[in-house]
Formats: structure tokens, C-alpha cells, sequence
């Protein structure tokens, strides 16, 4: 069962603390609008779906975990913490140090699936150096967290993100922007 109010917090909270941010061209919630939609049309939990409007909070806001736990306790803080990218010189490295923990929680890899779901098909439409990146990186983000094991939710997520990756090619580009 659905915890409505729970999830009408997690997205005024986000919306107020992503307020002023952009993503792309657009106001940030437009991203945080595009993994939540993912997640209802997969049928994710409440937990999750709360998680998906949350997921850059900690990366982007001067919002802490301490916060984020009093307001939406900690099943839905464990999965923001396990999505967030952990410290490193450079994207790869953060990465290789924040795969692992979205691997062990079956609900952060549900919203890092849709996260990157979303910034594909964002970064498809707009072409440039985004979608050069995420195509790069695709077979190491695959082979880091896919597992043959994998149903349900995760399994129908992943089927769509590799038909992103296998069949259309990327509109024109920008030189690949420095990570």
C-alpha cells in the first residue's frame, strides 16, 4: 500500500531543496519528475518511489543524512545514502566506491536504474556529450551491478536500458565535455 503523504513530502522536500537548480536548460525537478515516473510505471514501493524524488539531495543540497533520516526515516535514507556518490578524484572513481552499496540494496539499484534510465533518454533527445558519456560508461555501470539473478522490478528496468543503448544511435553531438 501506497504511503501517499510520504511521498507528496519526499517531493515538496526535494523541490524546495533542488529550488534554483537546473538540469540542462530545465528546473532540476524536471529529472526528478522523469525517475519518478519510471518507478510508478514499474510499480515500485513507496519507500522507492520517496527515494527517487530524494536520490541527488545529499549530492546537491546542503542537506545531511542526519535530516534526511528524521524526516523520512531510515529505509528511505538507506537507499538516498546508497545512490549517492561517495567521494573520488574523478567520476570513475566515484563510481567504483558507490556501485557496490546500490548493488547490496535491491531498492537503491531500482532508482539508480531509473536515474540513469531518465538521463539517457534526457541526454538521447538533446544528443551532446552527456549521452557520449553514459554510452562510454554503459558496459562498466553493467557490469558492475547487473546480475544474472535479477528479476522482478530491476529485470524490467534493465531490459529497457539496454534497448536505449542497443538500438537507436545518439543525435548529433558536442565534443565529449572533461569529467
Amino acid at each position: 500500500m501506497m504511503n501517499q503523504f510520504l511521498i507528496d513530502h519526499a517531493r515538496d522536500f526535494a523541490v524546495q531543496m533542488h529550488r534554483g537548480q537546473l538540469y540542462g536548460k530545465k528546473d532540476y525537478v524536471s529529472h526528478l519528475e522523469d525517475v519518478v515516473r519510471t518507478l510508478n510505471v514499474v510499480g515500485a514501493d513507496y519507500a522507492t518511489i520517496c527515494a527517487g524524488w530524494l536520490h541527488d539531495v545529499l549530492e546537491d543540497t546542503p542537506i545531511g543524512v542526519d535530516i534526511l533520516e528524521k524526516e523520512f526515516g531510515p529505509e528511505i535514507t538507506s537507499i538516498v545514502v546508497a545512490v549517492t556518490d561517495k567521494p573520488g578524484r574523478n567520476r570513475r572513481e566515484r563510481q567504483e566506491k558507490t556501485y557496490p552499496a546500490i548493488k547490496d540494496n535491491e531498492k537503491a539499484l531500482i532508482v539508480k536504474l531509473a536515474d540513469r534510465i531518465a538521463n539517457t533518454e534526457n541526454s538521447k533527445h538533446q544528443g551532446g556529450s552527456y549521452w557520449n558519456m553514459y554510452e562510454k560508461e554503459y558496459s562498466f555501470f553493467r557490469g558492475i551491478l547487473y546480475s544474472p539473478e535479477v528479476n522482478g522490478i530491476a529485470k524490467r528496468l534493465w531490459k529497457h536500458l539496454d534497448s536505449l543503448y542497443a538500438h537507436t544511435p545518439a543525435p548529433a553531438h558536442t565534443p565529449a565535455q572533461e569529467q
